[in-house]
């Protein structure tokens, strides 16, 4: 289903290890950019949002990188 206007995206039902990263420069933009990186060679996706103030990262990319 389409995200209503205001409604913040469900990032905990993405099928990859993913690391949410938040308050990027101070440009808003209206949906997160997705940037793959390296986590102890561990391939991880971090969703960029700069309209939030807390960094959080999944339970499964903690587990996976220990």
């Amino acid at each position: 289903r389409a995200r209503q206007p205001g409604e913040r995206p469900n990032y905990e039902s993405h099928d990859d290890s993913q690391v949410l990263c938040h308050t990027i420069a101070h440009i808003r933009h209206p949906d997160p950019m997705k940037v793959v990186g390296y986590i102890s060679n561990h391939k991880v996706l971090a969703l960029l949002d700069t309209g939030s103030a807390t960094n959080f990262i999944s339970p499964g990319t903690t587990q996976l990188i220990g």
